[in-house]
Order: structure tokens, then C-alpha cells, then sequence
């Protein structure tokens, strides 16, 4: 097959909203598991909560697909900073507006893990019919989506603030006279310490996350620094914290119920993310007239390069719950200088993009 070439403008990077995309199915699904006497096989469920009893139990090692869910949306969320960021960061905003544009996504985040607790019908009283609970349910949905939807740019601006005060309003009314009412004196720190702890994790790594990402925008080393700072700090706590300042700041928080130095370990994911991010926009802004070439070489380098990083994937599943770390290590080595060999010297900005996403994965992964 001859070599043929188009000449493209690439604008988005649909394989990390691809990524996102099966992440959040994977997670709809993994909620949706029997967990009765129908359970299915223990690797379809988070390693360390087997069936049929599902109690924790940290003897057991490995991870599973389930346990992988997660962190592959913590890594788009990281990924995602200098794609919807960078923009405004080139308009070289003040400080201000900066801390405006965290605080904003952080109080949306927050609301959100909140609300979306509490309309879930076993979040209200048990005074409540039946009928009244999931029309109740049905109102909080709505609410939501006066929350969050973006309206479309043609609709009149006053209207569109309208309709997202209303929704703000409403979702403050429903936390403050639906949920349940708690002790005597203590209802709103029932409702505080009543949220969803996945949308809580992504708040804080919104508010630690964006201006990690802000202060470091053109050097990779300290994000490196910190994820050093991070891991000492986690390791220094297990299994039990000593007595020291190290423990100290390890169990610190002004609010128990938003903020734990345990939430921010979730970093060791998201930076990983924001330098893959970088090196996705450095493809996107690349020269406007981009020749990619769509030999039968090219496209079977790509292939081989996609089934090397699968291929990685399940290895490290099967390999770590089998516990055969030698063997695991040895596979994974060698995938990775297979997949180094396949992304050497890259031509096209594409291949570019390939080569440094999987040098950088071999490189957290070993």
C-alpha cells in the first residue's frame, strides 16, 4: 500500500473524552452488581470486598477492573486542566480571577456531592409516602439540571442567570426542608458530613488539583516534588501514625466533612493526568496544517502500540492478583521496551503524541 497523507487541524482529543466517557459506564455498572446470593465472580467486584459477604479484607491482594474506575477519571479530570484552562492562563489573568475560577469549580463540585446525596429517597425522612419520596427524588433531578446544564449561547443572558440563581435557591431549599433533620441542634452538620464521598474526592482534587496545575503550568519537576511530598506523608501513616508533627498533619482539618489530607493522595493520579494533558495540548495547538501519514505501517504501529498498552493493563490485573510480582515485573518490562521500540522516532505530530504518552506511562507504571 502506498504511503498516502491528509492534511488535518486537530481541535479536540476525543480519545480522552472516549476514556471519560467508558469510565463514567464503568462506574454506572459497577453500582449496578448484585450484591445478594446472585453475586457474580469475585474479579467483578473491588478486590479487597469479595462475594459472598463483601466485608473488607486487606489480606487479599490484587486489584480489579472495578478498582480501576476511578482513578481512570481522576486521570481524564487531571488531563482535562490545561485543556479547558490553558486558554484563560494565556490571557494572563490576575490572581483574583484565578482563585475565582477554583473557588467556582470547587463550590460547584462541593454543592453537587451534597445535593446528590441528598435525593436519594433513603436520605429522606421516613414520614414520607411512598409516592411523595420519588416525586421528591424526581424535583432534586430537575434541580440538578438547573445546576448544571449549559444553556445554549443564543438564549438571553438574564434568563439563563435567572434559571441558575432558581436552581441554587431551590437546591439550598431542598437540603434545608427535605433531608432527614438529625439530633436536636445538629441538622446542618448531619446534612454537611451526608455526601457523596466519589464527587467530594473530585472537589478537593479540583481545589488542590487546579492550582498545582496553575503554579506549575511550565515546569513538570515540582509537580514530581510533590507527588514525592505526597507519597512520604501516605507512607508515613501506615498501618498506624506515630506521634509526631507528621501525624499531626496527617489527621488536621478545619472541616471534617469537605477536607482530609487522606483525599489528597488521589494527586498521585491526577498530576500523572495534568502532564499528559500538557502534552495533549502541545499536539492540539501544533502548526495548523498538520500532513499525518496513514501508511500501512503507520496504522499497524499505532495497533500494536494500543494492544501493547492493553496488554500492560491485564497483565498487572492478573499478574498482582495471582501475586507473581517477578514474572509481572519481567512481562511488563518487556511490553514496555516493545512499545518503545514500535514509538521510536516519530515523524507525524501524532506519532509525537504517541511516543511521549508512552514513554510517560512506562515510566509511572515501572
Amino acid at each position: 500500500m502506498s504511503e498516502a497523507s491528509i492534511t488535518m487541524t486537530p481541535n479536540r482529543a476525543y480519545a480522552l473524552d472516549a476514556l471519560r466517557g467508558i469510565a463514567i459506564l464503568a462506574m454506572i455498572l459497577s453500582g449496578q452488581l448484585p450484591f445478594d446470593g446472585h453475586a457474580l465472580p469475585a474479579w467483578m467486584y473491588h478486590a479487597q470486598n469479595p462475594p459472598p459477604d463483601f466485608q473488607l479484607d486487606k489480606t487479599l491482594y490484587g486489584i480489579t477492573w472495578v478498582d480501576l474506575v476511578f482513578p481512570f477519571f481522576l486521570f481524564c479530570m487531571g488531563a482535562a486542566f490545561p485543556l479547558s484552562l490553558e486558554r484563560r492562563m494565556e490571557s494572563k489573568p490576575g490572581p483574583i480571577k484565578l482563585a475565582f475560577i477554583v473557588l467556582e469549580r470547587g463550590a460547584m463540585l462541593g454543592f453537587f456531592a451534597l445535593l446528590v446525596e441528598a435525593i436519594r429517597p433513603g436520605f429522606y425522612s421516613s414520614n414520607h409516602s411512598h409516592i411523595v419520596t420519588q416525586s421528591l427524588a424526581l424535583l432534586g433531578f430537575f434541580i440538578l439540571f438547573l445546576l448544571f446544564t449549559r444553556f445554549p449561547k443564543i438564549w438571553n443572558s438574564k434568563l439563563k442567570l435567572g434559571l441558575k440563581i432558581s436552581g441554587w435557591v431551590a437546591g439550598l431549599l431542598f437540603l434545608g426542608t427535605v433531608t432527614n433533620d438529625g439530633p436536636e441542634g445538629q441538622r446542618l452538620q448531619t446534612i454537611l458530613h451526608r455526601s457523596d464521598i466519589i464527587i467530594l474526592v473530585l472537589t478537593n482534587m479540583a481545589i488542590f488539583g487546579m492550582p498545582i496545575w496553575m503554579l506549575t503550568r511550565r515546569n513538570w519537576l515540582p509537580r514530581l516534588g510533590i507527588i514525592g511530598f505526597l507519597l512520604a506523608i501516605r507512607l508515613s501513616n501506615i498501618p498506624e501514625p506515630l506521634p509526631g508533627w507528621v501525624s499531626q498533619f496527617w489527621k488536621f482539618t478545619p472541616a471534617d466533612w469537605f477536607y482530609r489530607l487522606y483525599y489528597l493522595q488521589y494527586l498521585c493520579i491526577v498530576i500523572p493526568g495534568t502532564i499528559a494533558g500538557d502534552i495533549i495540548w502541545e499536539w492540539i495547538k501544533s502548526p495548523g496544517q498538520i500532513t499525518e501519514s496513514h501508511s500501512l505501517r503507520a496504522i499497524t504501529r499505532h495497533m500494536a502500540l494500543g494492544l501493547v498498552g492493553c496488554a500492560s493493563v491485564l497483565t498487572v490485573l492478573v499478574g498482582l492478583k495471582m501475586r507473581c510480582g517477578f514474572t509481572t515485573t519481567c512481562v511488563c518490562m518487556g511490553l514496555c521496551l516493545f512499545g518503545w521500540l514500535l514509538s521510536r522516532n516519530p515523524i507525524t505530530s501524532t506519532e509525537r503524541l504517541y511516543s511521549r504518552l508512552f514513554k510517560w506511562g512506562s515510566y509511572w507504571l515501572i
